[in-house]
């Protein structure tokens, strides 16, 4: 899935982000498959955009979705990643390999110099995550890359994400005194209010055949089903 980084939502997020003088941002989900690495690419296109020279930095050993390009480029000064997916290519760095190199990332201030570090050659940083509910010693932290970053957004997934666990992945990256600016409801995998009535006039069993093929049609020409539930 692809987010546009000219999104009207997007754009809210890049606007709050910027209000908040936030350099540095965390992106992050509350379970695995909501979005993040979507934002986090989206979010970089638009900082681009805007003029900012951008680095984005996966963070997820769950589930890396950048390949280090690096060796490949001419100019080995400039870190370079391709989205597998996608095949966009960004000034990045990829989830590391070496044991040596997430060790010293899950430590809060060994981060804070490399986040120091790469601000000597890049506007702003954007990292990509791991969801909240992933985080354990085989991870780089969450909690300590928000902790250390000047802002935080947090992605769920709708018709998938209960209130309950909302509110604790709230309350995980508050423990963390990280600046949550956003959270950014994706409902990419959600369906309209029209499919949902297609599905149940489907299931109609005393309901004519020519009834149900009329239903639908008029359900799917209807905007105001088209709607997300």
């Amino acid at each position: 899935m692809t987010v546009s980084s000219t999104h009207a939502e997007l754009e809210q997020v890049f606007i709050k982000l910027e209000l908040a003088e936030a350099k540095t941002i965390c992106i992050t989900s509350d379970k695995p498959r909501s979005g993040s690495t979507s934002l986090a690419s989206a979010l970089t296109e638009r900082y681009m955009l805007a003029g900012y020279k951008t680095l984005l930095v996966d963070f997820n050993l769950f589930n890396p979705s950048f390949s280090d390009m690096t060796l490949n480029h001419t100019n080995k000064n400039e870190p370079l990643v391709l989205r597998d997916d996608t095949q966009q290519v960004f000034s990045g760095i990829a989830a590391p390999r070496v044991l040596s190199d997430q060790l010293s990332y899950r430590d809060p201030t060994n981060l804070r110099k490399n986040i120091q570090q790469w601000k000597e050659h890049f506007d702003r940083v954007v990292f990509d995550t791991c969801a909240l509910s992933q985080t354990n010693q085989s991870n780089i932290p969450t909690a300590v890359v928000a902790h250390v970053t000047d802002a935080s957004v947090l992605v769920i997934a709708g018709g998938h994400t209960k209130g309950e666990e909302l509110n604790s992945a709230v309350a995980q990256l508050k423990a963390t005194d990280a600046n949550l600016v956003g959270i950014v409801l994706n409902q990419f995998d959600q369906n309209t209010l029209s499919e949902e009535l297609v599905r149940v006039a489907d299931k109609g069993r005393f309901l004519p055949e020519k009834w149900k093929v009329y239903i639908k049609a008029w359900l799917n020409r209807s905007a105001l089903f088209r709607q997300s539930v």
